[in-house]
């Protein structure tokens, strides 16, 4: 049975990966900050806009930021998140529990103080 892509994720961050993370006070201001977008955009495809919005009802930018929004989240997710069959996820399994050899590189990489800390 395939384990989950959240299984996957987590144990990956648990035994490999370093984040930062970003205070709540960043958080927050960039969630309450709004900020203009601006484009052009050729008249066909602002027209096939608007009769999207027709049907819909709403807002032009609203249903632009949306649409944009939704595709970036694809973007970030597609490139984050995966899935393995059992027999390519034991595999996987098999090389994070594998020890690493030693390596100076890595030693003084792990040694340096983080620059978000």
């Amino acid at each position: 049975m395939e384990k989950t892509v959240a299984f996957l994720a987590k144990e990956c961050v648990t035994k490999y990966l370093i984040m930062k993370v970003e205070t709540m006070s960043q958080v927050v201001e960039a969630r309450d900050k709004l900020l203009p977008l601006n484009m052009r955009v050729e008249s066909r495809k602002r027209a096939l806009i608007d009769r999207a919005v027709a049907e819909l009802g709403g807002d032009r930018t609203s249903f632009v930021l949306d649409a944009a929004c939704r595709r970036a989240e694809e973007v970030l997710l597609d490139r984050r998140i995966f899935a393995l069959d059992p027999d390519s996820f034991e595999a996987f399994e098999r090389a994070l529990d594998t020890p690493i050899e030693d390596n100076s590189c890595v030693v003084k990489l792990m040694k340096k103080k983080r620059r978000w800390q």
